[in-house]
């Protein structure tokens, strides 16, 4: 009896869908990758990676890679102005990855995006689910990319997608939780402050 290794198609790659692909392949699935933008974000977006996802991502030989390319933070401080009000000091937990290492997301996709071209992965941009089924044979999912659709049969079908998953949708299922009732902005910029460099600063002003 011929055994064929389980198929996956993961919608969405940004880092859980790319985390999700390199631990598939990792473990012998053969995995395709589509995500409906056209091109990787530029922008930081989320900078911080915590010590659970360089544990979980260490078998899949990025953690170095990652470890490499950022800043390791020691200390997150809560200032109201120029005054510490309480400071989160991650050097104390009993984890060999005691700090929070800061990376715009942009460079991690694109370690992982590296480390997932070496294995013979590539994210096939511009490439939307439209829509899928399933039965017991599997998943057909049909794609559109660039005009054209296409059907891919998996195994199984993973909605790396974000908060407006077309996956997550089509199964009728909720995003638990509420929006903030506030706008927020978001700034990459390069400066020199008082406060330097190696430790996280939440500063809230009256």
């Amino acid at each position: 009896m011929t055994y064929l290794p389980p198929s996956a198609l993961v919608v969405g790659a940004g880092p859980v869908g790319l985390s999700a692909a390199l631990e598939l392949d990792r473990l012998g699935a053969t995995v395709r990758l589509i995500d409906k933008s056209s091109d990787r974000s530029a922008l930081s977006k989320a900078v911080g990676v915590n010590a659970r996802a360089l544990e979980l991502l260490e078998p899949s030989g990025v953690t170095h890679r990652l470890l490499d390319a950022g800043l390791k933070v020691s200390v997150v401080n809560l200032r109201f102005g120029t005054e510490v009000l309480a400071a989160v000091d991650f050097s104390k937990m009993q984890h060999r990855h005691n700090y929070l290492l800061c990376l715009p997301q942009s460079d991690t996709e694109r370690i992982m995006v590296d480390a997932l071209a070496e294995r013979g992965i590539t994210v096939e941009r511009a490439t939307e689910l439209a829509e899928f089924e399933q039965d017991d044979a599997g998943i057909a999912a049909m794609l559109s990319a660039q005009g054209s659709a296409s059907c891919h049969l998996a195994d199984y079908l993973l909605g790396c997608d974000g908060a407006h998953s077309s996956v997550r949708g089509a199964l009728g299922l909720g995003f638990g939780g509420e929006r903030y009732p506030d706008s927020w902005s978001l700034a990459d910029i390069r400066m020199d402050w008082a406060l330097g460099h190696g430790e996280g600063n939440l500063i809230m002003r009256p």
